[in-house]
This record gives structure tokens, sequence and C-alpha cells, in this order.
């Protein structure tokens, strides 16, 4: 069949159009879930299975009640009863700058997922913004997740990003994630499905 193209401006975006056959591409990315707290110990979702071929979690506007806090993800298989709290293999790559002290380091830990740490309480500072990308939880491997974090810090004046990885260091499924720090927090987390 050829190809049929049509003119940006012959059509009135403001109308309701049906469309046969198949879109490409409209359906790809779905959100699953949205949860918003003003203030919460943790932040948890649940029911997680093979459904997608990815999953992303983004989570914006972060401030926790105490200053310097370190913001974490842990997994459960018992869809949220326990979370696992070792087996990680986690490592941050954590760079940072203040308008004069440029620099970087590395951390890590086997208790959890690291997101990052140095997460402020000053209410002018919730700029903590990032994602976690996982896949296929509902299989039985040594589960990866990546993520990418952006984080002013009060103290110091100093902006971080940190780029994480980590490996659950057994074979694990999972059917659950925790997000949580040492403090209560505030913010916004998003669950989306990829196809």
């Amino acid at each position: 069949m050829a190809l049929s193209k049509i003119q940006a401006e012959s059509m009135n975006l403001a109308d309701t159009y049906a469309f046969t056959g198949t879109v490409s591409g409209a359906s790809d990315v779905k959100l699953i879930s949205t949860q918003t707290t003003g203030s919460a110990s943790a932040i948890d979702f649940t029911g997680l299975d093979n459904t997608y071929n990815m999953y992303m979690v983004t989570f914006q506007n972060i401030q926790f009640a105490s200053d310097n806090q370190t913001f974490i993800m842990r997994i459960s298989d018992d869809n949220g009863s326990t979370f696992k709290s070792s087996n990680y293999l986690s490592v941050v790559d954590k760079s940072y700058y203040n308008g004069g002290t440029l620099g970087n380091e590395q951390l890590a830990s086997v208790n959890y997922h690291y997101i990052t740490p140095q997460v402020s309480n000053a209410s002018d500072d919730r700029s903590c913004f990032g994602y976690i990308y996982f896949n296929t939880p509902a299989t039985s491997k040594r589960q990866t997740f990546i993520g990418h974090t952006a984080t002013k810090n009060n103290a110091g004046g100093y902006v971080f990003d940190n780029k994480t990885s980590t490996v659950y260091n057994v074979n694990q499924t999972f059917n659950a994630i925790r997000f949580l720090g040492s403090s209560n927090f505030a913010g916004t987390f998003k669950l989306y499905g990829y196809n």
C-alpha cells in the first residue's frame, strides 16, 4: 500500500480522530502508578511481574525531614511483607561541584540499591530527581538495576551527579520495591512499564 502524507497545517489537532490499524510507538510506555507524599517513611510499589519487558521508576522533588540523608531502594519477594537487606552489590559513581570544588568519589553497599547520599532537608532544595530501570522481576536471575540521580545539597552548596549500578548477587525473583532513607521524606514517584 502506498504511503499517504498529510501536511501538518492541514490538520486541526483540536479535533478528535479515530485511527484504524496499528499506530507504532504510541503504546511502548505505560504509566502504571503515581505516588505523592508530603511525609512518609517509605514508598512501595507492589505486584511487579513480567507483564512488561522493562520497568522504570522516576522520583522528583525529594526532600527529607533531616539533612544529609542517604536515599536507597530494596526489593521484596513476598509483595512487601519483608524486604531484602543483604546480597546487593551496589556501586555509585558520585561527581560533585559547588562552584569552587570539583571532585569524584565512589560509594558502595551490600545492604541496598544505593540511589544517592546527602539529600537535603532545605525547603528550597527539593531538587533530588532521578530514575531507576530494571527488567523481568518475575524471572529468577541475578537482578540488575541502573539509575541516575541529580541532587542539590544545602550543606556546602554541592550539586551531586550519581550514576548507580546494582546486581542482586543471588538468583532471585521479586514483586515489590521500597524507597526509603533514615528519616521521613516528601516527593513524587512514578512507575512505568515498557513493551
